[in-house]
């Protein structure tokens, strides 16, 4: 359902925004007084070359298609308005007549929204959860610190990399959990040394794990930038220990559950468990956030994903929410276990992010 979501919509876009992009440019013409074949062929090229550029929404081109998206959207909701308000006034000034026939004010909201997104994308924030256990951990608890979703090479953020790490360094953080997507087909080799290089070097009492996501291991591309195995050099090299479908005992308290991604074949979480003290807090690193009623029912205490992006571009998030036992963004209560999903230190495809922040987060594990 997702794929064709995801590869049909846009098309579906695009043809519903010309059918009425194609009306209301005929209409507007006719208002200025052109006839028959020029009012026609007006409505027909500038619907065109306003939404054709919805095809390269797959491609390298694809932030114009959302950008197109968002003028539509925004041209269908002011058009509404100003319905609203004709039929209440039953008139309309002249200066409003030439700012909603040419779609003024559309292109005015898309401009300030792409600016907005652009800086919400480049700018992380820190976002803290607290949650508590009836079972016996130790009295001062436990701060984990999860990053999802770098998809690093998008931005040119070094810099600010660098500084995440710093700050993460002075949060007397005791673990930290790498949740997949941290580095895609665009990254290159030398990104890729380079990133984990930075993520190596964040203090932690208990060190850094590693989950995989579905982008990491490049394997939407038919000729990627590096190899599985350097990735993991990578990471080995500067202390960052990978899990796929293992555990790791953390203390005698808290054990670490790391999952392959749900995009290849792995163990079900009652494999994972399976001959596990369940006394201990149970925190499973997944980087989708699925099937999660059915990890409460497995006994697990704490799921920590990434993926959705919180949506990245609004509305999508709404849409993710639809899923079922599944999350978008934030922290929910699923029978005796509870859910944090981050939305993601950066973002994939496009450097833009209008639906949620890029965060990265921590948790605070205490007892009840």
């Amino acid at each position: 359902m997702g794929m064709i979501m995801w590869m049909g919509g846009p098309i579906l876009i695009m043809v519903l925004l010309w059918i009425y992009l194609f009306f209301r440019v005929r209409r507007t013409a006719g208002e200025l007084g052109l006839k028959g074949r020029g009012k026609e062929g007006l409505a027909l090229a500038v619907s065109t070359a306003i939404a054709l550029p919805i095809l390269g929404f797959w491609g390298k081109a694809g932030i114009w298609a959302i950008l197109v998206i968002h003028f539509g959207v925004f041209l269908v909701l002011f058009d509404l308005i100003h319905g609203l308000i004709y039929r209440v006034r039953k008139r309309e000034s002249r200066t409003w007549r030439v700012i909603h026939r040419f779609g003024l004010l559309p292109l005015l909201c898309t401009g300030a929204v792409f600016v907005y997104g652009h800086y919400n994308i480049a700018h992380v924030v820190e976002t803290g959860y607290t949650v508590t256990t009836e079972k016996a951990i130790r009295a001062e608890g436990y701060r984990v610190a999860v990053l999802s979703d770098m998809h690093y090479g998008l931005l040119d953020n070094r810099e600010d990399m660098q500084r995440m790490v710093g700050e993460l360094s002075e949060k007397q953080v005791d673990l930290v959990l790498l949740c997949g997507d941290l580095v895609d087909e665009r990254t290159t080799l030398e990104q890729v040394n380079d990133l984990f290089a930075m993520l190596g070097q964040i203090k932690s009492s208990f060190g850094v794990y590693f989950v995989y996501g579905n982008h990491d291991p490049a394997q939407y591309s038919s000729a990627p930038n590096y190899t599985v195995a350097e990735l993991e050099e990578a990471m080995s090299s500067n202390g960052i220990t990978v899990l796929e479908d293992e555990t790791a005992a953390i203390t005698q308290d808290l054990l670490l559950v790391g999952r392959k991604d749900r995009s290849s074949p792995r163990l079900s979480v009652e494999e994972l468990l399976e001959g596990a003290d369940k006394s201990a807090y149970i925190l499973l690193a997944d980087h989708q956030p699925y099937e999660l009623s059915l990890k409460a029912e497995a006994g697990v205490d704490l799921q920590v994903s990434g993926h959705t992006h919180a949506g990245q571009l609004f509305p999508v998030g709404f849409f993710n929410e639809l899923t079922p036992d599944s999350m978008n963004y934030g922290i929910e209560q699923f029978g005796e276990m509870q859910s944090v999903v981050t939305s993601g230190v950066t973002g994939w495809g496009y450097a833009l992010r209008t639906q949620g922040p890029s965060e990265y987060v921590l948790i605070d594990i205490l007892p009840e």
